[in-house]
Order: structure tokens, then C-alpha cells, then sequence
């Protein structure tokens, strides 16, 4: 680890990379080595006290940077410097404020997915407990989710009988060799008469 900075404590090598970003607002240049004081400087304070990126966030909302070619969180950055190390296996940055993009080291703790998903669910974020959840997803056709008919799954029984393979009656029908393989153990699609 370098000592670069030693009044916010111990700088990991990850931020004397340089960045393919660029937040126009801010007026910072792409390939510019990160520091501690540059990455605070490149956030908008709101009245929440959330602190937020301004760089490009990734499909699910998070924000991110870009360190040595690698897309990295913006959160786990700013919760490194803050500790002073880089987070361990099986370590996570975890919000508590739950702004994905948020980046103030007070709104940051370090916690495993176990201890992220017992925040969500305390919460009640989990999908599954919004009351628009769907409690049963029915069966056959009438699951939320299905891919395949009645007729395929007969299908599916009739070809592993007469020798096929799992893996070449999925090609036949479009399904995955997963799936066919939960259909003949009973596990999905049991309600069919054969």
C-alpha cells in the first residue's frame, strides 16, 4: 500500500490509476490520476446529507469509476479511503441511506451480503415483501414465468423415453438441459397427465 495523503490515512494503489471519466459539471479530466481529494470534489451534496457521484452510473443505478481499466463502485472506493484499507473477501460497501449512488462515508458501512440483505430486509426492500409481489406464481401456463407448454413437457417425456439425451431434448424444445432435468425428476410441471 502507498502513504500518499497521510492526513486521510492510508491510500490504496487503486487511486493513483488513472480514469477513463469525465463529469463535465465538475470540469475534471478523463486519465487523471484519483485521489481522495479529487473523488470527494467530483459529488453533489443534497440537503439528505447523501453525497452524489456525478459519474456515469452502471444499468442497476450504482455509481462508478474507473480505475486501471477496471469498472469499480464509487461507494466501496469512497468506504476504502475512508477506512483506510481495501475491503476483504466477502466484504461489501453497503448503504444505509439506500441512495445507490450516494458516496458519503457516513452513509457507508462495511458488511457482508448476509448482513446487506438483513438491511434490505429490515427494511422492507426485498421484492418479496413489496405488496406488489406475486405470493403464488401459479403452475404450467399459468406461472409468471413459464417458457414451454403442456405440449413440450409431453414432449419432453416422450424423447428422454425413447433415449434422448437431456441436453439434446433442451436444444429440441428450447429449454435449457436444467430444466429438462427438473421436468422428468417431477420438480416443475408435475400437475401434467402423462
Amino acid at each position: 500500500m502507498s502513504q500518499s495523503h497521510p492526513e486521510i490515512g492510508k491510500v490504496l494503489n487503486r487511486t493513483a490509476g488513472s480514469v477513463s471519466w469525465q463529469c463535465s459539471t465538475m470540469g475534471l479530466k478523463s486519465s487523471v490520476p484519483w485521489t481522495p481529494e479529487r473523488f470527494f470534489a467530483a459529488v453533489q451534496k443534497q440537503e439528505n446529507g447523501c453525497w452524489l457521484w456525478c459519474g456515469t452510473p452502471t444499468e442497476r443505478g450504482y455509481a462508478r469509476l474507473i480505475i486501471h481499466g477496471k469498472h469499480y463502485g464509487a461507494h466501496r472506493y469512497a468506504l476504502e479511503i475512508t477506512i483506510g484499507r481495501e475491503l476483504l473477501l466477502g466484504e461489501q460497501a453497503c448503504h444505509k441511506c439506500d441512495v445507490r449512488n450516494c458516496v458519503n462515508p457516513d452513509h457507508l458501512f462495511v458488511g457482508t451480503q448476509k448482513d446487506n440483505i438483513a438491511d434490505a430486509m429490515s427494511k422492507g426492500r426485498m421484492s418479496m415483501q413489496r405488496p406488489d409481489f406475486p405470493r403464488h406464481h401459479g403452475v404450467g401456463i399459468n406461472a409468471s414465468r413459464f417458457t414451454l407448454s403442456e405440449d413440450d413437457v409431453r414432449t419432453i417425456h416422450r424423447l428422454r423415453s425413447e433415449g434422448w439425451t437431456q441436453q439434446r431434448i433442451g436444444d429440441h424444445v428450447g429449454t435449457s438441459q436444467r430444466n429438462v432435468s427438473w421436468i422428468l425428476r417431477g420438480k416443475g410441471w408435475s400437475h401434467i397427465k402423462l
